[in-house]
């Protein structure tokens, strides 16, 4: 019988923001998701994470789903936006690998376009009021 690594030893880092409900329940929905344990999932307000994200962008923290693959390797890769969202659609397999297949049709400008205009209004898709920061 085969046992899944532990979750500290998952190769790639979620960060997102845990202060919105919308990605907070994102966050659930991959835990849920993610039977291989590919993904530790970590706030942005985190000291782990603040400290990844000015690896990434120094001059400002990009504000959107960040995905560090293989952040425990020498050469980890970033990814953000449309393309974290379809890297972890597809990792996680099934249908959802299909729907990002599919989503990946799409030109990248047009699928960033359309996470900016969500990431900016997604405070209508919160059940509660501390989704303040997708009003910038």
């Amino acid at each position: 019988m085969r046992t899944e690594p532990p979750l500290d030893d998952a190769p790639h880092l979620v960060l997102y923001d845990g202060d919105c409900s919308v990605c907070s329940r994102f966050g659930r929905f991959l835990r849920r998701h993610d039977r291989r344990q590919l993904f530790r999932l970590a706030p942005r307000d985190d000291h782990e994470s603040r400290r990844w994200l000015g690896r990434i962008d120094p001059a400002g923290q990009p504000d959107s789903i960040v995905v560090v693959m293989n952040h425990r390797s020498p050469t980890p890769r970033a990814l953000v936006r449309s393309r974290a969202i379809l890297f972890l659609l597809r990792s996680l397999g099934g249908w959802w690998r299909i729907a990002a297949l599919v989503a990946s049709i799409v030109p990248p400008p047009l699928l960033d376009a359309a996470y900016d205009r969500f990431a900016r209004h997604r405070r209508f898709f919160d059940r509660s009021d501390r989704c303040e920061s997708a009003s910038s």
